[in-house]
């Protein structure tokens, strides 16, 4: 593969950043588990919940492809990323001891979204299957 040198002058911008920090931060995380797996939402029925498996590589890869083609992530599967961020930030804050309706208010204020939709996005994100069925 042979590949012009160009200085754009350019970085990625905050989304982007913000989306490769939150793939970045769930899979460090799921490989942490002891058997590679992370759970984004327990607060949801055992088949409702998304599970983060550290050996399954494709959604890094697909949006990977997109930001090596296209220089951005963004595509139809972004607003799942963010509800991951909100899954994991709702889970983060439930285990700190916060009662489920403190926490949704929190997440509503930090996101700029509404109570309603928070508690949809923490409720129904999950799919059985994983990150890469969501994706």
């Amino acid at each position: 593969m042979k590949r012009e040198t160009k200085k754009a002058g350019r970085r990625a911008n905050q989304d982007e950043r913000f989306i490769a920090e939150v793939l970045v931060d769930v899979y460090q995380k799921a490989l942490e588990q002891p058997n590679g797996m992370l759970t984004l939402n327990n607060e949801n029925n055992p088949e409702d919940q998304c599970l983060i498996d550290s050996s399954d590589i494709k959604p890094l890869l697909d949006l990977l492809n997109n930001f090596a083609k296209h220089g951005t992530f963004k595509s139809a599967k972004i607003p799942l990323l963010e509800n991951i961020a909100i899954c994991k930030r709702f889970e983060e804050l439930r285990s700190n001891g916060m009662k489920y309706s403190d926490a949704v208010q929190q997440l509503a204020a930090e996101n700029h979204m509404s109570v309603s939709t928070i508690e949809r996005r923490v409720t129904k994100n999950g799919k059985p299957g994983g990150l890469s069925s969501l994706l």
